[in-house]
């Protein structure tokens, strides 16, 4: 993932015209008479809502594209596919980039559960089908872990 931009105004709240919310780091791009947009480090935005009395919703982020499909998360949108971009509330940008340390926090921690893993299996022993026994079982155990 790339380091957030340090300047908030960069930040912003997108509505695609597929009806997606996005809050992302954006750059305007102009070439000649083409418009479109640079998003950096798109989250889209998911509703849930709350099983507390009376309405209530909860706001969740969640990587646009993942980041296991495109570990450089830019992408250049053309205009005719956004919508509207606003300003987003400061409570949102903040929970924006809390999220984004989070996800960043989990990859390191899944690329160094990968090369642990790596250096099991390539270390000459027949540690092959205890490690991946290993394996098996956190994954009973821990059903939150997708991969």
């Amino acid at each position: 993932m790339n380091k957030p931009v340090e300047n908030n105004d960069n930040v912003k709240y997108i509505r695609m015209i597929t009806g997606e919310d996005i809050i992302s780091e954006v750059i305007e791009l102009s070439d000649n008479d083409n418009q479109s947009y640079m998003f950096i480090n798109p989250m889209k935005i998911v509703y849930m809502m709350n099983n507390k009395p009376g309405p209530s919703m909860t706001i969740s982020l969640m990587h646009w594209v993942f980041t296991r499909i495109c570990d450089i998360q830019e992408f250049n949108i053309n205009a005719e596919d956004v919508l509207t971009v606003a300003r987003p509330s400061a409570n949102l940008v903040e929970h924006y980039y809390e999220c984004l340390e989070h996800f960043e926090s989990i990859k390191l921690n899944n690329e160094e559960d990968d090369n642990a893993f790596d250096d099991i299996l390539d270390d000459g022993e027949d540690h092959g089908l205890k490690a991946l026994q290993k394996l098996l079982d956190e994954f009973k155990t821990n059903k939150r872990k997708l991969h």
